[in-house]
């Protein structure tokens, strides 16, 4: 059973989340390796009215890796075949494991603050933060992509830096491994993820909505 610490107002920490989270990494890792997952440069969504609705790329706001799992319990394969980005097996099996793996802590959190009017899951995005990868001070909610609740689950501990920290809190945490923090998305709860020093920090984000 996982342990729960609130750190902050609405932050809350959950340990011992998943079994064998290092045996993950290496799922993920040989996934890639055979061409059934892909990472992708991390990028950056920006107002539709500026850049159409796409989304940026700029190392210097944003600096690490992605695998991004659309909600695929809401969007049917032949949804996604009709939009030309048929989904593999790997990637719906990757996403059924996270939700069965997460949802204690997420429905727990949910629970704890009454807050059952989100449920609109943007799907699982894994990171992957190198040497000197990090994100600057942010915050999740935007026009372009409401958010109530964000989540970030800790894989790995065996590198240096990449300490999140919630400045309005004065609150810096050396994520653990198996370690979820979730909090609200808004402003009040901005965040940075501070660079890497040296190793590969592994991460799973996931966002809520109304």
């Amino acid at each position: 059973m996982f342990e729960v610490e609130e750190l902050a107002p609405g932050i809350v920490s959950y340990k011992n989340v998943m079994d064998n989270p290092s045996l993950f990494i290496t799922d993920i890792e040989s996934l890639v390796e055979i061409g059934q997952l892909s990472w992708a440069y991390g990028r950056v969504g920006v107002p539709k009215d500026k850049f159409d609705g796409e989304q940026e790329t700029s190392k210097s706001i944003r600096d690490c890796f992605t695998i991004s799992l659309p909600k695929f319990d809401t969007v049917t394969a032949d949804d996604l075949t009709a939009a030309g980005t048929p989904p593999s097996y790997a990637a719906v099996s990757t996403h059924t494991f996270l939700n069965d793996a997460l949802y204690g802590a997420i429905n727990d959190y949910r629970g704890r603050f009454n807050a059952h009017v989100w449920s609109t899951s943007e799907g699982w995005q894994i990171l992957k933060y190198g040497k000197d990868g990090h994100f600057i001070n942010h915050f999740d909610d935007a026009p372009a992509f409401p958010r109530t609740v964000s989540m970030s689950f800790y894989l790995n501990e065996d590198y240096e830096g990449g300490e999140i920290e919630f400045n309005k809190f004065g609150l810096k945490i050396k994520p653990q491994a198996n370690q979820m923090i979730v909090f609200p998305s808004n402003y009040v709860y901005t965040h940075t993820v501070h660079p890497v020093v040296s190793g590969t920090r592994y991460a799973i984000v996931g966002w809520w909505d109304k």
